[in-house]
């Protein structure tokens, strides 16, 4: 393998990374943004004696609580995020001449097998 062939395998998995990186980002954002959405029409709907509603509105803030918790979306995020970091960092050493191309190979395999031990859905 040469040298611009592994950049452009490394470039491959950073791009990987970073699309699973900003989803999970966005997605923790929306459940975080409609939960605490949620909690508060309950309470204010409570204080109408609009018990019914109130109630919807706080099962639906539980379902979501359960959901971002069941999801791992922040711990997703994290993990793509020192993933595509540690990348960059390889590709730099690789282009800079810091490391040999079999050096490069073994560190990008062992970033790769250390994000897949690590990935939330595996616990």
């Amino acid at each position: 393998m040469n040298k611009e062939t592994l950049i452009s395998k490394i470039d491959e998995k950073f791009k990987f990374q970073r699309k699973w990186r900003d989803i999970n980002f966005v997605l923790s954002i929306i459940v975080s943004f409609m939960t605490i959405t949620c909690t508060l029409l309950a309470t204010i709907i409570s204080g109408f004696h609009q018990d019914y509603w109130s109630s919807i509105c706080a099962g639906i803030a539980t379902v979501l609580v359960g959901m971002n918790k069941e999801l791992f979306f922040h711990k997703k995020w994290k993990l793509h995020r020192t993933t595509t970091i540690q990348l960059e960092a390889l590709r730099t050493k690789i282009e800079c001449d810091d490391i040999d191309i079999n050096e490069g190979v073994r560190q990008m395999n062992d970033i790769l097998t250390k994000y897949t031990e690590k990935l939330p859905l595996n616990e």
